[in-house]
């Protein structure tokens, strides 16, 4: 079962027995009770498998698309990994690939990161009917970091920010982010978008590679100055530091 807005509960059958997290991926025989948890605000649930009839259709990055069908399935095929926007004015359900589902009641404000490679992003209108009006899709790079602090960024409401990391060598790795009003989220992210750490301060343990950070902020917080920081990629300095290895040196030079 998917669900957008909100999370499932709780599925129980005729019997009342509850339903195990193992129970829910094999296919379900009979009525079931659903239960729901969502904020205010409309939410959408369905049976995977069920939907509406697909129409598929290629897309490109940047570009319009149509939304002239109850459902549909946008193949993108991005070179290089990016951060997506996908914009509308009229209510949509947006599936990413591997994600769950948003529902987006007043139009689409949809910013996530995407990896270079085929994908596949469901549109499904919330209502019986094709949603009208067309889908805006662009991006933005993704803004690679260094050692120490990051540039500051200002994120409107409901908006994701994206930073990358390279790492040559196994390292612990400490990584932060400032918002400012605090209200933002911060996941650790691998080169394939699968999210590996969370929170706004984490201390973790990388293998050799390429990383992401993304920043999202809550669609009813205020507009927010984020700066991300980085400790740990540049390899600690063995031996005395050089203000006290020239004094040395200094003192060897003398006769």
């Amino acid at each position: 079962m998917a669900v957008a807005g909100g999370d499932i509960l709780s599925i129980t059958d005729t019997s009342g027995r509850i339903l195990s997290e193992d129970d829910r991926k094999k296919p379900l025989i009979g009525r079931h009770v659903v239960t729901l948890r969502h904020a205010p605000g409309p939410v959408l649930a369905w049976l995977e498998g069920a939907e509406r009839t697909l129409v598929r259709r290629d897309a490109s990055i940047p570009g319009l698309v149509a939304l002239d069908a109850e459902a549909i399935a946008l193949s993108l095929a991005p070179q290089t990994p990016l951060l997506l926007h996908a914009e509308s004015s009229t209510p949509l359900v947006i599936a990413p690939p591997g994600g769950r589902p948003e529902i987006f009641a007043a139009g689409a404000a949809f910013h996530r990161f995407l990896p270079a490679g085929a994908a596949e992003l469901r549109l499904l209108s919330p209502v019986p009917g094709a949603p009208g009006g067309q889908l805006s899709l662009s991006a933005s790079p993704v803004r690679m970091l260094g050692e120490g602090l990051g540039e500051p960024l200002l994120v409107a409401p409901g908006g994701t920010a994206l930073w990358g990391f390279s790492l040559e060598r196994p390292a612990k790795i400490g990584l932060g982010l400032r918002a400012d009003p605090d209200s933002a989220t911060l996941h650790l992210l691998d080169s394939t978008g699968k999210k590996i750490g969370e929170g706004l301060l984490q201390l973790v343990d990388l293998a050799p590679g390429t990383y992401l950070m993304e920043a999202r902020l809550p669609p009813d917080a205020p507009p927010a100055l984020l700066r991300p920081a980085i400790l740990g990629l540049a390899p600690r300095p063995s031996g005395p530091p050089q203000d006290i290895l020239r004094a040395y040196q200094a003192l060897a030079a003398q006769p």
